[in-house]
């Protein structure tokens, strides 16, 4: 799954890496990301 909105991605995003080289193309918001963590536990 990835978050339908349009973000600007900082480097200091965690996800900026492995976007920019091309790693993966999705992106899941930090909102997103901490909601799928909460569901993981």
């Amino acid at each position: 799954m990835s978050c339908a909105k349009k973000f600007v991605l900082e480097p200091g995003d965690p996800q900026y890496t492995k976007i920019k080289e091309g790693i993966t193309k999705l992106y899941i918001c930090n909102k997103c990301n901490n909601i799928f963590k909460e569901e993981a536990i």
